[in-house]
């Protein structure tokens, strides 16, 4: 074999070296990003899950509170108290209900839209993100839809006056007294049987709903827990 030929070979070999070591070096600097990509995820979603717990417990002891008041609003009827009380009692059973739980989704719909779910190494983990988001979306759709009617049956009603609109503060404080006379705008005794039939039947649908709503909530929350427990795992490895 000639020098010359001799030396072809080996400057081939040597690029050929130095591509492939570079190729090599690439790849793992490709998978290390990966890596600390998937890493960062799942803290996201950890930090995502950790939200939804503390909105989850919050959401509890507000409906716990609105159902205090939704009890609060029969009593106060068979003991034929103000009207005032009875609907003030009746707003804050349905208080904040359209603020219901909603998951943190921003981290999960970025990883979906952008097609860095395939990042997720780890098959399993992979389907209980996948299942977790789905479950919320199914509970979620539940809570939205009693939490409506709720509010719905508070708001939409046929004769305001007779509802006892009046006596909401925020309402009552806004008639203009200099031109109004609020006392002319008052229930009167037959109206009054009408208004206590009518709220008690709406109160007794606030008991539901949020009852209803706690049993849900208690339901999720166990489920967060353990989601939140499997991204510890990964966050921290």
């Amino acid at each position: 074999m000639n020098k010359g030929l001799k030396k072809y070979l080996l400057d081939f070999f040597v690029v050929f070296l130095g591509i492939t070591v570079s190729l090599a070096l690439n790849n793992l600097n490709e998978k290390r990003k990966d890596l600390i990509s998937e890493s960062n995820y799942y803290c996201k979603l950890l930090e995502d899950a950790q939200q939804d717990l503390i909105k989850l417990e919050n959401q509890i002891e507000k409906c716990k509170d609105r159902l205090a008041s939704s009890n609060n609003i029969l009593m106060l009827i068979q003991n034929k108290s103000a009207i005032e009380e009875i609907v003030s009692e009746s707003f804050s059973a349905v208080r904040e209900m359209s603020n219901h739980f909603k998951p943190i989704k921003a981290t999960f719909d970025d990883l979906k839209s952008s097609g860095n779910l395939k990042l997720i190494q780890d098959n399993f983990v992979k389907d209980q993100i996948l299942n977790y988001h789905s479950a919320m979306e199914g509970y979620t759709d539940v809570i939205s839809n009693g939490s409506q009617k709720a509010t719905d049956i508070f708001v939409k009603k046929d004769n305001y006056i007779n509802a006892g609109w009046l006596d909401i503060d925020f309402v009552k404080n806004s008639i203009d007294m200099s031109i109004v006379d609020l006392n002319k705008l008052k229930i009167n005794q037959l109206d009054r049987k009408k208004f206590n039939e009518k709220m008690s039947n709406d109160a007794v649908f606030y008991v539901f709903i949020n009852s209803r709503l706690i049993s849900l909530y208690e339901q999720i929350l166990p489920e967060v827990k353990d989601f939140v427990f499997l991204l510890e795992t990964k966050c921290q490895s």
